[in-house]
């Protein structure tokens, strides 16, 4: 009966009638790298067109062939280092703003890695004097990390930050981190020592902060307004909305980290792992989740649409666009190598629709046959 069933599935999706130009909506690209090394996308604009991250280039005129790791910021097919930062410097670009504008940007060692964290626009940078940063406002002007353990808010431009407060009592006596944050810089999500010393995800809005209820969880990212949760718990991605929190499963591997969420929180990307090419070899691969369908694998969804990805291994996604359409990270490329892509696909939902339209005649068939 199973059998039948999905067959017919397949038989009356097959005579929805669908634009000639399905497909036009599916892309894939890699970013490329500066001097043919080695690049990772780590964030993208609300509106999917800048993206920034990471690449590797041999200085010109390096007698030693150094290869430094330095902050891009890509855009209409163009991937260019920022502008301001000392080619002494590894870096990489870890946010962008939503409109593409303002990027955060971590170094590691040079003339300016007295400071972790800057913020640039235009060639101009400022330093962000906290230990990490997680996350930024649409705007980029208020970062949220870590100071001494504590969870903190930077403010960009005013060159001072504040404790987001603690769980326990006093405040600020216990560990804390903050990592993510809305849009408008309202509600504030990170995880917090608890009396008992062990961790719980909180939130606060306002100057009220709250446990939330999910020992042990992790949270990577948030939805616009904060509302919608995702992150790493007992080594499973999870999604958390209205007091429920949704296990999204592993695959065929091992592990499994939610890492973006759209705006609405209506679909999440990340990366699952496993050991697939040999018992010590553990390799990432990236993913793609909507309700509708569950956890899916990146690839196969965009190989599935009929894309050719010409031997590409996607291994992380990293970030999604605002509308959940364009989705960046990294993987190996055909020719071996680490290279950031960016990728397509149809408005979510497109095919939750058509199966629905579907539905009413497959289950008159199904009574007829009955």
């Amino acid at each position: 009966m199973l059998a039948r069933y999905a067959s017919s599935l397949v038989f009356l999706l097959a005579q929805v009638s669908l634009p000639s130009d399905i497909h036009a909506d599916w892309s894939f690209q890699g970013l490329g790298a500066m001097n043919g090394a080695e690049s990772i996308a780590n964030d993208i604009s609300a509106d999917g067109r800048v993206v920034v991250g990471s690449t590797g280039y041999i200085e010109n005129g390096s007698e030693d062939g150094t290869l430094w790791h330095d902050a891009f910021r890509w855009e209409g097919g163009e991937m260019d280092l920022l502008e301001g930062i000392p080619r002494d410097s590894h870096g990489s670009a870890t946010h962008v703003s939503a409109d593409g504008s303002r990027i955060v940007i971590g170094l590691s060692v040079g003339i300016l890695s007295a400071h972790s964290y800057f913020s640039w626009k235009d060639g101009a940078i400022e330093p962000i004097d906290i230990d990490t940063v997680n996350d930024i406002t649409a705007d980029g002007l208020v970062a949220v990390g870590e100071l001494s353990s504590r969870a903190t808010r930077w403010f960009v431009g005013d060159g001072r930050y504040e404790y987001v407060g603690a769980l326990t009592v006093p405040p600020g006596g216990t560990s804390s981190f903050a990592t993510a944050i809305s849009d408008d810089g309202s509600v504030v999500i990170g995880r917090g020592e608890t009396a008992d010393g062990a961790f719980d995800v909180f939130r606060r809005e306002g100057d009220e902060i709250v446990a939330l209820g999910i020992p042990g969880a992790s949270p990577q990212a948030c939805s616009s307004d904060g509302s919608v949760l995702v992150g790493l718990i007992d080594s499973e991605a999870f999604r958390y909305e209205d007091n429920e929190t949704v296990h999204l499963g592993v695959l065929d591997g091992i592990f499994s980290l939610a890492r973006d969420v759209s705006a609405d929180g209506s679909v999440i990307v990340g990366e699952y792992g496993g050991y697939w090419v040999s018992e010590t070899d553990y390799e990432y691969r990236a993913f793609v989740w909507e309700e509708a369908f569950g956890m899916r694998s990146l690839q196969g969804v965009l190989e599935g649409a009929g894309l050719d990805l010409m031997g590409w291994r996607l291994q992380r996604a990293t970030g999604i666009s605002d509308d959940g359409r364009t989705i960046v990270g990294y993987g190996i490329n055909p020719d071996g190598y680490q290279e950031a892509f960016i990728a397509t696909i149809p408005e979510p939902g497109t095919f939750t629709l058509l199966a629905t339209l579907a539905l009413p005649g497959l289950w008159l068939m199904w009574r007829r046959r009955r």
